[in-house]
């Protein structure tokens, strides 16, 4: 299973990354773990609980692209998604409708066993949407 993190980027990186190709998404995806803290200074690690996760929020807009929703920019072995800042607000409003219970009970209907670490994904999940939000930044999920 692939590793899953979020990062808000500001609107130079934003286009930056947009303009690159397959294999400079690839690269990005890849690399950008080890990059300097203060270039991606607003980060969410959620480990491999991104996929389950990801099924607990469903496929309606706006909890759908909170981790696998928005623009595929490579898809494969190493995955990259792209949510406009717009996006992103949307995406925080509705993860800070959603109960804990509601996400524990998901869990347990459509993954099955220990939520823990869905959960503490979630909330890794949900700080990053809100700081982007309110910094009006694009969101981008790797998964390497």
């Amino acid at each position: 299973m692939l590793d899953g993190a979020l990062y808000a980027v500001t609107d130079k990186q934003e286009r930056w990354l947009l303009a690159l190709d397959a294999a400079g998404v690839r690269h990005f995806a890849e690399t950008v773990e080890d990059a300097p803290p203060h270039l991606y200074p607003m980060t969410a690690g959620l480990g491999t609980a991104w996929e389950p996760l990801q099924r607990c929020l469903g496929e309606a807009f706006p909890l759908s692209h909170a981790v696998l929703g928005g623009r595929p920019l490579c898809d494969g072995e190493v995955v990259v998604r792209h949510v406009t800042a717009a996006q992103a607000q949307a995406v925080a409003l509705a993860l800070r409708r959603v109960d804990e219970v509601w996400l524990r009970q998901r869990y347990g209907t459509l993954v099955g066993g220990d939520p823990s670490a869905a959960l503490t994904a979630y909330r890794h999940l949900r700080d990053l949407y809100d700081k982007a939000a309110k910094a009006a930044r694009a969101v981008v999920f790797t998964a390497v």
